[in-house]
């Protein structure tokens, strides 16, 4: 068995305010995340508590980036899972609130958002901006084959007690 907790972290430097960006996150939790963070240089090791962290939101200005840090989960042996971090960069004329909305609608459930200071700090929007975003764990091929194929047999008995009624 193996039981185990997994962070990504990212910096950012956003044009036209390289170094000075502004970073926030929503307000709201996730069964997943342990903590957020809106740095991008925070200690490597999952096993160490963020110092900037995001998880009760926040909206900060500086060199910064974004961090998520999810799990604790456990494998048992012949298991595997699944979870997926985003990335996410706007288009032109596009604003962090925009940005947010496609994260979501890509699947992504918890997001951290840098950017550009020029139009100042959130809810006010800067020109360009970038998200982390990360989404639960997906059930593995399998265990969709089994709960299909036990929807499949409900069915079947079902239907042979409804035939077996009107004989």
């Amino acid at each position: 068995m193996l039981t185990f907790k997994f962070q990504r972290n990212w910096d950012v430097d956003i044009a036209p305010t390289p170094f000075n960006e502004n970073s926030y996150g929503h307000v709201g939790v996730h069964p997943n995340v342990i903590d957020s963070s809106y740095y991008g240089f925070e200690n490597p090791n999952p096993a160490v508590a963020y110092s900037l962290s995001c998880a009760a939101n926040c909206n900060a200005i500086g060199d910064l980036g974004g961090g998520i840090k999810v799990g604790t989960w456990t494998l048992k042996p012949g298991t595997s899972m699944s979870f997926n971090y985003f990335y996410g960069i706007n288009n032109a004329r596009q604003d962090s609130d925009t940005l947010t909305a496609q994260m979501f609608l890509a699947d992504s459930d918890y997001n951290i958002l840098s950017q550009s200071m020029d139009g100042g700090q959130y809810p006010l929007h800067g020109a360009n901006s970038t998200a982390i975003g990360f989404n639960s764990a997906v059930p593995e091929p399998a265990s969709w084959a089994l709960m299909i194929v036990g929807f499949g047999m409900v069915g079947a008995a079902a239907r042979r007690r409804q035939f077996a009624i009107s004989a």
